[in-house]
């Protein structure tokens, strides 16, 4: 059954004239958590609505993508930040005019923005709002863009950053909308678990001797 659902993703991927994962799934400073490494390549449809969705979570020391800084939470400065990045092509007949990434409460979500993907990519197209992390606790990050990414434009970057460590979860999911359709699937979102100190040095131990095997 899994072989088959692979299957049907790549053809439609392929239909798509989706050929390859970008920049942010191939991030090879991807967070490692939990037996998994946290990036990837979503392919979002429903009717003449689609999308592909890149998608990446970098440890605060592995971010190096320019026009954004991750910051300390004020609230917990002593964890670990986390940025949630992705980045989106629109590749059907239906606009793009939403990005939105639900989250379960206590996500510790901050500091929405953007940043450049690709240096010197010209035609990444930056959303023009309203944007922002929306909810009282916050519940999702929305970008918006008022004209739409046409069929084959693609996204800038779209970023945010947690404490928390990610989640897939079908109460928080990425998802596209062209003003009425929407289409969406599990991509990561911050969860609402923080490690605790104990295991971020256990993660930080096992890293090293990673590196180390490495050499």
């Amino acid at each position: 059954m899994r072989e088959k659902t692979v299957l049907m993703v790549a053809l439609l991927m392929a239909a798509a004239g989706v050929t390859s994962a970008g920049t942010l799934a191939t991030d090879p400073d991807a967070l490692v958590w939990d037996g998994q490494t946290w990036q990837g390549t979503e392919y979002l449809a429903s009717g003449n609505l689609s999308a592909t969705v890149d998608w990446v979570v970098l440890h605060e020391d592995d971010w190096s993508y320019s026009g954004y800084t991750p910051t300390s939470d004020p609230n917990n400065p002593s964890l670990p930040v986390y940025c949630y990045a992705y980045q989106i092509w629109c590749t059907n007949s239906d606009d793009v005019m939403r990005f939105w990434v639900g989250m379960l409460e206590s996500n510790e979500a901050r500091e929405l923005g953007t940043f450049t993907v690709d240096a010197g990519d010209a035609s990444a197209i930056a959303p023009d709002g309203p944007n922002g992390l929306e909810g009282s606790p916050v519940d999702s990050a929305n970008w918006r863009w008022s004209s739409g990414l046409s069929n084959g434009e693609h996204s800038i970057g779209l970023v945010y950053t947690s404490v928390n460590v990610p989640i897939t979860d079908f109460l928080a999911m990425g998802w596209v909308q062209d003003g009425g359709t929407s289409a969406g699937w599990l991509m990561a979102t911050p969860g609402n678990e923080i490690p605790e100190p104990t295991t971020l040095g256990l993660l930080a131990i096992g890293i090293v001797g990673l590196l180390r095997r490495r050499r």
